[in-house]
């Protein structure tokens, strides 16, 4: 059983602002790995693409997220959405983080590195 820890405006807006950093710092990462021509053409290289854009993505938003909100249940994070539109070379593709406290969303950042928008 958890305790539910009390969300204050102003540590709202701090979370806020930290989550979207770690967001864009983990959007460079990816947009630095992005070519807009297709990387792999074999199933094994494509999967390959994937897990090492969600590696290097996770290696940047985990120590920032859990030191956002130490006392947080859980994040769920999608280092690459839209991994395969990445891999392929095409536009369609995300950052997301969500964190989740007592099975209720608390704060969602979405950030699409290609276009600057957060």
């Amino acid at each position: 059983m958890s305790t539910p820890v009390p969300f204050d405006a102003d540590a709202g807006t701090t979370l806020l602002s930290d989550v979207t950093a770690a967001a864009r710092a983990a959007g460079a990462t990816l947009r630095e790995r992005y070519t807009p021509h297709a990387r792999s053409v074999s199933l094994d290289e494509v999967v390959g693409e994937i897990h090492a854009n969600d590696d290097a993505v996770l290696n940047v938003l985990r120590e920032p997220l859990l030191a956002a909100r130490p006392v947080s249940q859980w994040w769920v994070v999608d280092p690459a959405e839209g991994n395969i539109n990445h891999v392929h070379g095409m536009e369609d593709w995300a950052v997301t983080a969500t964190l989740v406290s007592d099975n209720q969303l608390v704060l969602t950042v979405v950030h699409l590195p290609l276009t600057g928008d957060t």
